[in-house]
């Protein structure tokens, strides 16, 4: 089994290894760093170390389940694109195959990890850590990542595109808000009326949170201090990774088509789910085509709204129990991974226009596409409009967070928050490029050019909020932000092309 996984491995390493996208978060992890150190520079220089290891243990954890989504997603379209019948036919096992898929993910994952290691070693250095109290966080961080990862790809396997990735990110707001709510409960039934809660309840609810990633990395940031007491949540995301490989590896070979498998295999014996149905529910033509491609045949639109909005109703759930469940809570570390997880969304939502165009791709129907009298900008800005019309909960849970930070930070935070979601609206085009730019001279231009521009754009935003007025740099942010996506756009026609060609 291990000679065949790792010849698979191999045979899909220098694809994997041209992907420019690696390059780009590599990028967005030093950017991060050097802010992040422009402005601790003036803190107490006993603790600089921990508070830059608190400020990249939130960009690391967001980093971390949006390379696990990513990744995950690229088993979107195996099935429809005949990649897992092929693996089938050629005598492949699904531990093989499996096992492969696992070994590239830790071959990307390692790329972008190296980035962080010298990060961690300047806050050991700068004081106020402890390397037991760094290994613990990354240790947690790392669980997440393969929580994330191993319950992303059975799910991912079985869907046509990438559409299902805000459900492989639902999956750490689901299982922090079950951790969490419990006490929520019992605290506002304490709080707010007259029954009483039995003493080994109350000590039960209060285990139970110990099991929570957020609560035990909120603990580890906090003292240097670490406790090897503050790892329990890897017992849930090793026994959530554990039984997501166990069912991608019972239904790796399941609900394929009929002409694809062999007609000697006894495929009820294998079924885990129910039979995948042959005929397609109705659903209603919109005049705007390819909005209604990008929101109904891609991208599942109503079950992605479903999602999203489980998604926001969770995390002001979660947002509640945990402000209510705790003393005097850093509401700044909340706000930070509020505007994280609007983070992840949004960009997920950015990146099914691109992830539209290589399914199209995968299934040869672009060529039947550009029949029609359209441009790529065209099929570009029809598939943006259906995207569009299901990230109305991304809006408003930006809105929510744009809200708390006005009224906890007016001057400090929500200035900075501000420009972070100018920038990230208009960086649509930009997220679009990343899996069309190949690993070549000519692309590795195009993608430093476009990541040095935004990092020069930030720098600028940065040097006016400190130096001159906090609000100034959200204003001007508008402007600069507009200009880089209207730069975006005069790219994507060059490379959607040189992509249909490179498929050709």
């Amino acid at each position: 089994m291990l000679s065949r996984a790792l010849l698979l491995f191999a045979s899909q390493l220098r694809r994997e290894s041209r992907r420019i996208d690696t390059l780009v978060i590599q990028l967005l992890y030093a950017g991060f760093a050097l802010s992040i150190l422009s402005h601790i520079k003036e803190e107490d220089p006993r603790i600089a170390g921990l508070l830059l290891l608190r400020a990249m243990t939130v960009v690391h954890a967001a980093m971390a389940v949006l390379l696990a989504v990513r990744l995950a997603g690229d088993a979107a379209g195996s099935r429809t694109s005949g990649a897992v019948s092929l693996l089938w036919l050629s005598g492949v096992s699904a531990d093989s195959a499996i096992v492969s898929q696992l070994l590239l993910a830790a071959t990307t994952f390692l790329r972008v990890w190296l980035v962080h290691v010298p990060i961690l070693c300047l806050a050991r250095h700068l004081g106020g850590t402890t390397w037991p109290q760094i290994l613990q966080i990354e240790a947690l961080l790392l669980g997440g990542f393969v929580m994330t990862l191993c319950f992303g790809l059975p799910l991912a396997s079985h869907a046509a595109t990438r559409g299902v990735a805000p459900v492989i990110g639902a999956l750490v707001v689901l299982v922090e808000l079950v951790l969490w709510l419990p006490a929520g409960v019992i605290f506002a039934v304490q709080t707010w009326t007259s029954i009483p809660v039995p003493q080994a309840l109350s000590g039960g609810v209060e285990s139970l949170r110990c099991l929570s990633a957020v609560s035990c990395v909120r603990e580890l940031i906090q003292t240097p201090n670490a406790s090897s007491f503050l790892l329990m949540p890897l017992i849930v995301q090793s026994g959530i990774s554990l039984l997501s490989l166990w069912i991608w590896g019972r239904t790796y070979f399941t609900q394929m088509d009929d002409a694809d498998v062999p007609a000697n295999l006894n495929r009820s014996s294998l079924k885990f789910w129910g039979s995948k149905s042959t005929t397609r529910p109705s659903r209603p033509v919109w005049d705007d085509a390819l909005a209604w491609q990008a929101y109904y045949v891609h991208n599942h639109g109503r079950v992605q709204i479903i999602v999203r909005s489980v998604i926001l109703i969770g995390f002001a759930a979660f947002s509640v129990s945990y402000l209510s469940s705790v003393q005097n809570p850093p509401r700044d570390f909340l706000i930070t991974i509020s505007f994280m997880l609007t983070f992840c969304l949004i960009f997920i939502s950015h990146s099914l226009v691109g992830a539209n165009f290589l399914a199209e791709l995968k299934l040869q129907t672009l060529t039947t596409l550009m029949m029609t009298p359209l441009g790529y900008m065209d099929l570009y800005d029809g598939w943006r409009r259906g995207v569009r019309k299901m990230m109305w909960p991304d809006f408003c849970l930006l809105a929510m967070c744009l809200g708390i930070a006005l009224w906890h930070s007016p001057m400090k935070l929500a200035p900075a928050y501000a420009g972070f979601a100018v920038i990230l609206l208009c960086s649509g085009p930009f997220i679009v490029l990343s899996p069309l730019v190949p690993f070549s001279l000519r692309g590795l231009v195009t993608g430093i050019g476009l990541v040095m521009t935004l990092s020069m754009m930030v720098a600028v935003l940065l040097s006016l909020s400190v130096f001159f007025h906090p609000w100034l740099g959200p204003l001007v942010a508008i402007p600069l932000g507009l200009g880089w996506h209207w730069l975006g756009r005069r790219i994507i026609p060059i490379w959607f092309a040189h992509k249909q060609e490179a498929s050709a």
